[in-house]
């Protein structure tokens, strides 16, 4: 998807056109360099692109109206080939009648993208050291668990949250748990897509194919700020469950569920670069590449050019 998890308007309104241009674009990059790599590199994780939908959550006027400022801040950056559409409304497409169009979003099997990546790597001569667990970076080192250190001028720490001794980056973003379940569900019940409600917490929803089970609806949400009113916490998965089959009535037995942690920063945009915490000198530079938001794969791409372009202390192209 293009911006799932923040809305561009609202970034728009935060920090001006100009950057709310930059956001969309670069997203938009994102996911072409990442096609780029897959058909380069040959690798087999099922990429394809498909359209993405955000639609209303309710029959509430603001959810419509929410649309149209959404439509409005993506033409005003750029990127005008997202419009609203009529759907028919029928159970394939979760009775939706009217929604966002996002054209040439993509999907992949990830696990399947990063087993390729790491053949990729080591095929252009790069070394990965799996079960090698970090404890600290300090300038030129990298000290491991075992009491291995590691020289480097440039150490990137891709995370997820990075390894700090201080809250200048803690501070800057929230720990999220989101939810998620497999339906199975017959492929004459689903119209291919990618879809996303203006809910809050917002639910989204595509498929994939699994060996075993065969087509399935991964339908996630329910997220919620980690360690707060714990008291308040309910079966996440029940709710997911129940509003997807309220939406695709075709929907089977449950194959799968699981939860995960996300970061999300406070101001909605990514935290990529020159690390503020570690002390730089002497040529040696740490970056951090966190605050993925749930939007990992395209937050690896943005990170990589990021963090590149700052090495080669080069512009940066995304």
């Amino acid at each position: 998807m293009l911006w799932n998890d923040d809305y561009l308007h609202q970034i728009e309104g935060d920090f001006g056109d100009k950057t709310a241009q930059l956001v969309a674009q670069s997203h938009q990059t994102a996911i072409d360099t990442l096609e780029q790599t897959i058909t380069s590199e040959g690798i087999d994780c099922g990429w394809k692109r498909v359209d993405g939908y955000l639609f209303p959550a309710s029959g509430d006027q603001k959810d419509f109206d929410h649309l149209d400022k959404e439509m409005s801040a993506y033409i005003r950056a750029g990127l005008t080939d997202v419009k609203k559409v009529s759907l028919d409304g029928s159970p394939g497409v979760g009775g939706i009648k009217e929604a966002l169009k996002f054209p040439g979003c993509g999907q992949f099997q990830p696990l399947a993208y990063l087993q390729g990546l790491a053949k990729a790597v080591e095929k252009h001569g790069g070394r990965i050291h799996e079960n090698t667990r970090v404890m600290s970076t300090e300038k030129t080192e990298v000290k491991t668990k075992d009491g291995k250190i590691v020289g480097t001028p440039n150490v990137v720490l891709a995370t997820s949250s990075p390894l700090h001794h201080n809250l200048a980056i803690h501070s800057r973003q929230h720990p999220y748990r989101t939810y998620a379940v497999g339906l199975k569900i017959s492929q004459d019940g689903w119209q291919e897509g990618l879809y996303w409600d203006t809910a809050e917490p917002f639910h989204h929803v595509r498929a994939a194919k699994d060996e075993d089970a065969g087509l399935v609806l991964i339908v996630g949400g329910e997220d919620h700020n980690t360690g707060i009113k714990p008291s308040e916490y309910e079966d996440k998965y029940a709710k997911l469950e129940q509003w997807a089959r309220s939406r695709w009535s075709s929907t089977q037995e449950r194959m799968f569920a699981w939860s995960a942690e996300v970061y999300r920063p406070i101001d909605s945009l990514h935290l990529l670069g020159e690390d503020p915490v570690i002390p730089q000198g002497g040529g040696a530079k740490c970056y951090v590449a966190t605050g993925d938001s749930r939007q990992g794969d395209r937050l690896l791409r943005l990170a990589a050019q990021a963090c590149c372009a700052a090495v080669a202390r080069a512009p940066v192209l995304c």
